[in-house]
């Protein structure tokens, strides 16, 4: 009976300490297993792998915390314990959508949340809540995880636990950040900070000067937001929480790309992604290379963009197409009781496919845009020259030649100009932009523009313009050529012999308008 106690006591302490001495909770918890292993007590054995795998998935060790959540959860199904059977599952959501299994993480989170209402868990279920909430934050689903939030503050309130209370005030100031709300959202993480500063919270304090300092950083004052996310840092590094290490180091990265100062941007940037990468932290990497795209963006090395914006769109590819899979996976054997879990999942599943495309569409812009401007400058020589060329004295050939640079070179212009314009293009935006424009001149440029490569191949081009034609009509210069370039180019494509002609004749004309 001792025993009994004195296991039930290493596992109350080693709870508590959590917040404070995560490494001291895990020894204390081992103890409680040894102990009870030795005793022979499953459900003591049970609730010890259960505590350990909750600690293990704090510290990053996702692994274990598997191992050891599944291990409880076994000994649970045997003894039809489903009190404990949500405890454990609860640990094994966590993981999971801390790993971006976000799917199978929502099916055990609402399993659990059945199973502590249920049994009138409001502790727990202000816990499940929260963390429902920030799946929904992942899919930009910010009103749902509002509600969730809500929800579960209320219940904190309830139940007067106000370190629970603060852990959500965390991420709801996160959104009110997000929407531009920054007064706001300042003043609910000082509420959560104290909070922190009066339990004694330090892994709750880490996590909420995170958030202080990407507020800071938002108004603009990078001395501060440095100040909050160095502390955040040393906290998770004393604790050995490596979620929370990879949450700063990612942030300072930000910090210091926004501040200009890209050498120390990478620096923390390199140290967060080598965490990521030993630990399976897949969010904090996606967006650890986001940012190196940028920094290189910033820098103009164009090829360690293209390299980091790869790897960030493969990730990007990887985690959508994995969650498709899972959501079809698990919709297959979804039961009855949980219908409402699967209309969740198709609601996540539409999200994930909007935010992929939004994504996919605002990379490919910044990346045109930058590489447009990139080949302006050594374009603009080229038409610049050319225009000095023609000023000099040339013969009838060498004019020729230096009006089809000249054409060729303006065409170019006008082609990154409409590249520029990308955006509306796919949005199904794109105008006619009609200007009044020479049309026998027009032609001419595009005939001798063509003619060195029908040349190349022995075909002759020709150029036959009806003399009732007038010379000005509104024409939208760029698009009339690429569709009569266009033509050309394949008809110069697939003739063999003899010759090609570009006729323009007089179809009709109406009160002094004419057509082509």
């Amino acid at each position: 009976m001792f025993q009994i106690e004195e296991i039930d006591k290493l596992l109350l302490d080693s709870y508590e300490i959590r917040v404070s001495d995560l490494p001291m909770s895990i020894l204390l918890s081992l103890k409680a297993l040894k102990l009870s292993t030795r005793l022979g007590d499953d459900s003591l054995i049970a609730k010890s792998k259960t505590q350990l795998s909750l600690f293990f998935m704090i510290n990053g060790d996702y692994e274990k915390a598997l191992d050891f959540a599944h291990a409880a959860k076994k000994i649970y199904k045997l003894k039809k314990d489903e009190r404990g059977i949500a405890d454990a599952s609860f640990t094994l959501a966590s993981v999971y959508y801390k790993t971006n299994n976000f799917h199978l993480g929502l099916k055990y989170l609402f399993y659990c949340i059945d199973v502590f209402r249920k049994y009138n868990d409001k502790f727990n279920l202000a816990r499940a809540l929260k963390s429902v909430g920030t799946i929904y934050e992942f899919f930009n689903d910010e009103a749902d995880a509002i509600k969730v939030y809500e929800e579960a503050r209320e219940i904190a309130k309830e139940i007067q636990d106000l370190n629970l209370k603060s852990n959500i005030l965390n991420p709801l100031s996160g959104i009110y950040l997000n929407q531009g709300k920054t007064e706001l959202a300042m003043q609910t993480i000082e509420r959560s900070i104290s909070i922190k500063l009066k339990t004694g919270d330090v892994r709750g304090l880490a996590f909420a000067y995170y958030v202080r300092g990407k507020v800071y950083t938002k108004l603009g004052e990078f001395y501060k937001a440095e100040e909050d996310l160095i502390n955040a840092l040393g906290i998770h590094r004393s604790m050995g929480e490596k979620l929370g290490e990879s949450f700063a180091l990612y942030k300072l990265g930000y910090l210091f790309y926004q501040d200009k100062n890209y050498k120390k941007a990478k620096e923390y940037l390199h140290e967060a992604i080598a965490i990521t990468e030993k630990y399976n932290i897949a969010t904090i990497k996606i967006r650890c290379y986001k940012i190196q795209y940028l920094v290189s963006l910033a820098e103009k090395n164009n090829n360690d963009a293209l390299k980091y914006l790869t790897i960030y769109t493969n990730l990007q590819d990887d985690i959508f197409n994995k969650q498709t899979l899972n959501s079809y996976q698990l919709l297959i054997n979804l039961d009855a009781r949980h219908r409402e879990e699967k209309l969740e999942l198709e609601k996540a599943n539409m999200l994930v496919q909007k935010n992929k495309a939004e994504f996919i569409a605002n990379v490919k812009q910044d990346f045109i845009s930058n590489m447009s401007h990139e080949i302006r400058t050594p374009l603009n020589a080229i038409i610049t020259i050319s225009n000095l060329l023609n000023a000099n004295d040339r013969d009838g050939d060498e004019l020729e030649l230096i009006d089809s640079l000249k054409f060729a070179s303006n065409n170019l212009m006008q082609l990154l100009n409409n590249v520029l314009d990308f955006s509306k293009l796919e949005s199904n935006m794109m105008e006619i932009e009609n200007k009044p424009t020479n049309l026998k001149d027009l032609l001419k440029h595009i005939i001798n523009f063509y003619k060195p490569i029908s040349s190349e191949k022995g075909l002759i081009l020709n150029l036959d313009i009806d003399k009732r034609i007038s010379e000005v009509f509104q024409i939208d210069e760029l698009k009339f050529t690429q569709i009569f370039g266009n033509l050309i180019n394949n008809a110069i494509k697939f003739t063999d012999t003899g010759s090609i002609s570009l006729v323009a004749s007089l179809k009709d004309s109406k009160e002094n308008i004419q057509k082509v």
